[in-house]
């Protein structure tokens, strides 16, 4: 390569993906075998940025309607649509995937599957992909621009010091996010008994001054409704229950990124999530970003106090 993004290390070289991988294509039509399992993997089993091999489904051919590839231990399998999601999955075992995923293999002795899938992971690829799309509404990956991809080619054994290296490093986010979740389960449960402690219970005798109302008595259905596919240039910031779980923080997209219709939030409103209520999930919008349109999943059921009996706080810790 002449066109070289940036100057390597000694020994290293840029290729293209072309040039030291191939494309695997077993296409498998799984319907025409209606009662055989297949342990299959779609683009929705794959979380974003997910680096920990994703959990694949049993099903009966009957159940999957469409044609698949077929994917192995040494394949990496590239998620094309909406390649800003980063979605790359390197399999240790085998199965059948959606035709998003672009089975790729890398040539033995010369790249390691697991290098290539850090590498298709990192910021710099993820742009590249995002750079060289087809489709508006359904962007993906242009397979001509992925195997012209330049990549950074190490030999063999930095290649497995890298993948050693992250694989270390991934082993302490894993065990962060296990202590994390530890936590938050145990202040949850702290904050259950809080509450179970403070508020009075339906058929106890209230505190002087309280008084048992309905909810829709001190608050309003909020109903308004947006559909961001009509505005696919438009920054949004989502409320959703994935994010909800994962930071508590919105996420930023693009109208065209979000599949269908959203309510609309603002300051001031309370979003209860209707989708498995034995699960707390209340969320106070005492703030929303200063840019882009706040918009919220339509598992959430948006709720407006009467500001002049319910303070939206006690609201949120009522719920």
């Amino acid at each position: 390569m002449t066109d070289v993004p940036y100057k390597l290390p000694a020994g290293w070289c840029w290729v293209r993906l072309g040039e030291v991988a191939k494309r695997e294509a077993v296409l498998l039509k799984p319907s025409d075998h209606p009662s055989r399992r297949f342990t299959y993997l779609g683009m929705e089993h794959v979380a974003a940025g997910q680096w920990d091999e994703p959990q694949a489904v049993e099903v009966n051919g009957d159940e999957i309607k469409s044609q698949v590839v077929a994917f192995r231990p040494g394949l990496v399998l590239y998620g094309k649509l909406r390649p800003y999601l980063n979605k790359v999955v390197v399999p240790r075992s085998t199965g059948v995937a959606s035709t998003e995923f672009v089975p790729i293999a890398p040539l033995p002795d010369v790249l390691l599957p697991e290098y290539l899938g850090a590498f298709l992971r990192t910021p710099y690829f993820v742009a590249y992909a995002a750079r060289n799309t087809t489709g508006s509404r359904q962007p993906r990956t242009r397979l001509d621009a992925l195997w012209n991809a330049p990549i950074p080619l190490p030999p063999l054994p930095e290649q497995r010091r890298i993948v050693a290296r992250v694989e270390e490093l991934m082993a302490r986010v894993r065990e962060a996010r296990r202590l994390r979740e530890e936590a938050r389960t145990e202040a949850e449960r702290l904050w259950q008994s809080v509450l179970a402690e403070t508020f009075p219970r339906p058929g106890s005798d209230l505190p002087e001054g309280w008084r048992w109302v309905r909810l829709g008595e001190v608050c309003e259905h909020f109903r308004e409704s947006i559909d961001p596919r009509r505005y696919p240039a438009r920054s949004f910031w989502l409320y959703s229950i994935p994010a909800y779980d994962e930071e508590r923080q919105p996420v930023e997209a693009k109208g065209s990124e979000i599949g269908s219709a959203k309510l609309r939030v603002s300051v001031g409103v309370c979003l209860f999530s209707k989708l498995n209520p034995r699960i707390p999930r209340v969320w106070v919008l005492e703030t929303v970003p200063d840019t882009g349109t706040p918009v919220a999943s339509t598992e959430f059921m948006p709720l407006v106090p009467h500001t002049s009996v319910l303070d939206i706080k006690y609201l949120g810790q009522v719920l």
